[in-house]
């Protein structure tokens, strides 16, 4: 069996798929991280005769379990747009990734079910096609999509905008911290509803546009809603392993985040539109 603080650096190591940030957050230098990986390799490669990968999936399984036995270190990744309401309200035995790694270099998902983290805050289609037999879903809260632009552009200046006004002097763009099934998800329904305009020309000053929702002006105070209604919504959800669905860690977790989400939208004017499950 691979000891803890092996294995738990090369999780971080895994999660956050850099030796810096991963050392910043154990609290070490970033050579410990390189050796300590190499270390775990090459245990699971020397002392079992099934696949390194599987050997590692059973042993952070184990591992696991002995966070949630002892409340302790639990790992929730969360997006960019939900960090700064979660940062210092979730439960002590929880840990949040840091905010500069909010698109993983590891599908989110796929580092859910090997056991390196052990829930995840995310989209709708992030999650949509998961095994609702080996993944558990709870919502947390929805709200209408918004379209955004910068607050200093012409657009956001005009009232009564239509669809040929947007497409014909903005171009659709990609804020970094969205993943990216959620981008693609994004690209279709923006073609759905201004691919048919007429393109900008050359001549046409383009600004930007983005997709978001209510949270998205908290970390991008430079852009703004435009007056656009989208007649589609935006939901969020706590994923876990169906193992640890009903476990008190994870139902504390739960209770805690809506109800962060609950304060703020009765304190924030920017969220009156988010609605809590």
């Amino acid at each position: 069996m691979l000891d803890p603080d092996r294995l738990r650096v090369a999780d971080f190591y895994e999660w956050l798929g850099c030796q810096t940030i991963a050392a910043a957050q154990l609290g070490c230098n970033q050579s410990t991280v390189s050796r300590r990986c190499r270390e775990a390799r090459q245990l699971a490669t020397g002392h079992s005769s099934v696949a390194q990968k599987d050997f590692l999936c059973l042993e952070r399984a184990v591992h696991q379990r002995w966070r949630f036995a002892r409340a302790r270190e639990l790992r929730l990744h969360g997006y960019r747009w939900i960090q700064p309401l979660l940062r210092g309200n979730l439960p002590e035995s929880w840990r949040l990734n840091p905010a500069e790694v909010s698109v993983t270099p590891v599908c989110p998902l796929q580092l859910l079910g090997d056991h390196v983290i052990d829930a995840l805050l995310a989209p709708w289609p992030v999650v949509a096609g998961l095994d609702r037999r080996r993944f558990a879903l709870f919502p947390v809260y929805s709200t209408p999509m918004l379209l955004l632009a910068p607050a200093a552009g012409s657009l956001a200046l005009q009232t009564g905008l239509g669809h040929a006004e947007i497409a014909g002097s903005s171009q659709l763009r990609r804020l970094p911290f969205v993943p990216p099934s959620a981008w693609d998800c994004t690209q279709q329904l923006d073609g759905q509803l201004f691919g048919t305009a007429a393109t900008p020309s050359e001549e046409t000053l383009v600004e930007s546009r983005y997709w978001g929702m209510a949270l998205t002006p908290l970390i991008r105070t430079d852009l703004v809603a435009l007056p656009y209604e989208i007649p589609i919504g935006y939901g969020e959800f706590l994923v876990c392993l169906q193992d640890w669905s009903g476990h008190g860690q994870m139902e504390r977790l739960l209770s805690a985040i809506r109800w962060v989400m609950a304060f703020e939208s009765r304190d924030r004017p920017r969220l009156e539109m988010l609605a809590v499950a």
